[in-house]
């Protein structure tokens, strides 16, 4: 598995439910802070891709 360099850019659902509406703009948050957080330090790789990790199996479970 290649380790994430930067947070990816979600892609936005085509004609979206609310649900996924509203996941969509927690990840634009999430992109938003760890870019944030990156220009001001150096955060860990390992952290991000274990973050990131997370985020998608919290995508899973809210979509099922």
């Amino acid at each position: 598995m290649n380790p994430l360099q930067q947070y990816p850019m979600p892609d936005r659902p085509s004609n979206p439910t609310p649900l996924e509406m509203a996941i969509y703009n927690y990840e634009l948050l999430a992109k938003k802070h760890y870019d944030d957080k990156r220009r001001k330090s150096a955060t860990s790789k390992e952290k991000l891709q274990r973050d990131y990790e997370h985020l998608q199996k919290e995508r899973k479970r809210l979509e099922s």
